[in-house]
Parts: structure tokens; C-alpha cells; sequence
């Protein structure tokens, strides 16, 4: 997801279910999502490129940036991440390697380490 994109979609937040209003102009809407929703709703997830062999990693279906703490998982431990499906792409840290896989339920699946 393009961070113009990203914006725009978390300035278009839904209001809030505690009644408050959220402010009209653009940049007030998007302070007011980030600052305010709990459950934050941004669909795309996140998009890895390795540059040096042209391998893409993209968020699968049902995947957002609501989901962004899953990288953490990966990061900070020996964790498994996924992110979504058709296809499923996975993140997991195995010491200090980290090999992002385009497609789980693929044998043949390009990764990126």
C-alpha cells in the first residue's frame, strides 16, 4: 500500500461508537482515527521487495495494517507470523535469520531471507 493510500484510509475511519464526532477536515480525521480507534481498520497490510532478486511479499486476503503488531512477533522472538491468504505469506525469525515466505502452501515458493 502506497502511505498516500494508507492515509487516506485512515482519515476515512468510521466514526467512533463511544458518539463522539470526528473532525471534518483532513488532517483532524486522521489524527482523530489514529488517536482514537481501538480497532483500527486498514485494509493492504504491508508489501516487502528485495530489491536484489526482485522476490515481492504481499499481504494475502484479510490482511490489514491493523495487523502491523505481527511483525513483532517476528522481530522480538523466535515467532511465526502470518499475513493472510490466497497466498499465504509468512514471516519467521529462526536465530538471527528472518525468511519471509511468499506462499506457505506452496512447496516451490520464493522467499526472501
Amino acid at each position: 500500500m502506497r502511505v498516500r493510500a494508507g492515509v487516506r484510509a485512515l482519515a476515512r475511519a468510521r466514526a467512533p461508537e463511544d458518539g463522539s464526532r470526528k473532525p471534518q477536515d483532513p488532517l483532524g480525521s486522521l489524527l482523530h482515527g489514529l488517536l482514537t480507534l481501538d480497532d483500527l481498520f486498514v485494509p493492504g497490510g504491508l508489501r516487502v521487495t528485495d530489491t536484489a532478486t526482485g522476490v515481492v511479499l504481499s499481504p494475502g486476503c484479510c490482511n490489514g495494517l491493523e495487523e502491523r503488531g505481527d511483525w513483532s512477533e517476528v522481530v522480538d522472538g523466535d515467532g511465526l507470523a502470518s499475513f493472510g491468504h490466497d497466498p499465504s505469506p509468512t514471516a519467521e525469525r529462526t536465530g538471527a535469520r528472518v525468511r519471509l515466505t511468499v506462499d506457505a502452501d506452496r512447496e516451490d515458493s520464493p522467499a526472501i531471507d
